[in-house]
């Protein structure tokens, strides 16, 4: 007879038999079953799925901080940067260095993006797109109002601090472009998300 958690079978097909011995089983005592049950039933439910296209929206939305990743010949680079979402596009706020070095090499990226409670229970989006640098005065504008209306925290890092104003928008155009940097952003075009939901681990039931 099975004595521990450890041993206990999971819910695949192969195993119904001895699921269906264990049930059967008279010796089995109450605590040993709830465990099990617990366990079964879990393995069983929706816990991992995909998230639908409004969700996939939605993360995209609410989060500020992404993973860029990039690669040109043998070299592969992923680097966190802080960014916003607009009509499926990504905008960002850079300096010159290796990832605007790749990107401007070869335009095709991926970018992630993760929201996590708890290691139980997350969701995460990939997309993936192309790299477009902003030099057009008019788009790259555009770009900077973008991320100056994100609602930063409180505390948040120097790098999303735009222009000698912030946290105000400058007053005109000019001002604008006077940001240093460059502007760049990643049109979408393919995203996928999945997520996980548990409520509680059933060796704590």
């Amino acid at each position: 007879m099975l004595s521990s958690w450890q041993n206990l079978p999971t819910g695949s097909d192969e195993n119904l038999p001895l699921l269906n011995k264990i049930i059967s089983d008279p010796d089995v005592g109450h605590p040993f079953w709830k465990i099990f049950s617990a366990k079964f039933n879990d393995e069983n439910s929706n816990m991992l799925g995909q998230l639908s296209a409004t969700e996939i929206e939605d993360l995209l939305h609410k989060q500020m901080v992404g993973r860029i990743g990039c690669h040109d010949k043998d070299l592969v680079y992923v680097v966190p940067i802080s960014y916003a979402y607009d009509e499926n596009c990504v905008y960002c706020h850079a300096y010159e260095g290796k990832k605007i070095d790749i990107m401007r090499m070869n335009p095709k990226v991926c970018f992630q993006v993760d929201e996590m409670n708890d290691m139980a229970n997350w969701r995460s989006v990939m997309a993936w797109g192309e790299f477009q640098e902003l030099s057009n005065q008019d788009e790259r504008t555009q770009a900077l109002l973008i991320l100056l209306h994100r609602q930063l925290p409180a505390r948040s890092s120097i790098t999303t601090h735009l222009g000698k104003s912030w946290p105000f928008t400058p007053a005109n155009k000019e001002d604008l472009n006077k940001i240093p940097g460059i502007t760049f952003r990643i049109s979408l075009t393919e995203k996928t998300g999945r997520f996980e939901s548990t409520s509680e681990s059933p060796m704590m039931a």
